[in-house]
């Protein structure tokens, strides 16, 4: 997972650093529970969507969606990228 969460905060950073010709992320791991999508508009608002489940056989899903200026992502991705490091080092 830790790899996983450091590609995630790579992909938001090819969209904040990316945009316009990157547009959308996807956080899709491995443990099919969760999903991320960040969408970014022509005027800088990401409109984000997600999806967690509580498992697979009885299918119980919740779902909802989220606004933010893309002005957020740098610090997100910093806060990721911190979480990670800390949660290896204390493995």
């Amino acid at each position: 997972m830790p790899g996983e969460l450091l590609r995630f905060a790579e992909d938001l950073n090819s969209l904040h650093k990316g945009f316009p010709e990157v547009t959308t992320v996807n956080f899709e791991p491995a443990e099919p529970k969760i999903l991320l999508r960040y969408t970014i508009a022509r005027t800088g608002l990401i409109e984000g969507t997600y999806a967690v489940s509580s498992d697979l056989v009885r299918r119980a899903v919740l779902t909802g969606s989220f606004s933010m200026d893309q002005s957020y992502l740098p610090g997100l991705v910093s806060a990721l990228r911190k979480f990670v490091r800390q949660a290896t080092d204390a493995a």
